[in-house]
């Protein structure tokens, strides 16, 4: 009995993990939503009164050389019929971590919230991918933008 309840305790440690949504935490006049994906975390906040989103990419690994000569990305965003929409920041490479501001809308956030993938590139030379990730709860963290930071 022991070792049929370990078997099947290990075959469903091994079966693959479903994607997880983005995560969001909410208070009066903020909100941030942050997704893994890889060795990255990426964390994106507003505030009432503000037109912009913070947000953070930070390498849970510690390196501090991977954003290193980062000045500038874009974040590609598309929908599920492939519409593209695209925002870039300027960026702040502080050791194993990588900020910046997105000024957003009314349908930029709406076009992030009924997105189907998205991805930050670096803006600059190499052209590389940074992050990628599904766009699953983005929904719920467009409508707490609109409610508790009136975007």
């Amino acid at each position: 009995m022991t070792s049929r309840l370990t078997t099947m305790l290990i075959a469903c440690l091994l079966l693959p993990l479903p994607a997880l949504g983005w995560d969001l935490h909410k208070q009066r006049d903020s909100v941030t939503t942050s997704q893994f994906s890889g060795q990255y975390i990426l964390t994106m906040h507003c505030r009432r009164g503000s037109n912009q989103l913070e947000f953070n990419l930070h390498d849970q690994t510690l390196r501090g050389d991977l954003f290193r000569g980062v000045r500038t990305v874009m974040m590609w965003i598309e929908a599920p019929d492939g519409r593209m929409d695209k925002w870039s920041s300027a960026v702040s490479p502080e050791g194993p971590s990588l900020s910046g501001l997105f000024v957003v809308s009314s349908y930029t956030l709406d076009f992030f919230g009924n997105a189907k993938s998205m991805s930050i590139v670096e803006n600059s030379g190499s052209r590389r991918v940074l992050f990628e990730s599904d766009m699953k709860g983005t929904g719920a963290a467009r409508i707490a933008f609109r409610e508790r930071c009136g975007v």
